[in-house]
């Protein structure tokens, strides 16, 4: 949801959906994070489906520059 805020003293404007998601918000896993501008999401979405729509373990790849470099 947004909702802007108007006039000096921050009265709350009317809100509108940005986006629809099936996450559930909860006080122990955090499952988003905005940028500091607030213009991108990034959202850990449940994956619905049996198992044969499983995409596997996910990878992350820290220092990948310093792989690059030639030995």
């Amino acid at each position: 949801m947004s909702m802007a805020m108007n006039g000096p003293e921050a009265h709350p404007g009317a809100e509108h959906e940005l986006f629809q998601t099936s996450i559930m918000v909860t006080c122990s896993l955090a499952q988003y994070a905005v940028t500091r501008d607030g213009s991108k999401f990034l959202i850990i979405e449940p994956r619905f489906g049996s198992e044969e729509d499983s995409i596997g373990p996910l990878r992350v790849v820290r220092d990948w520059r310093t792989a690059l470099r030639p030995h």
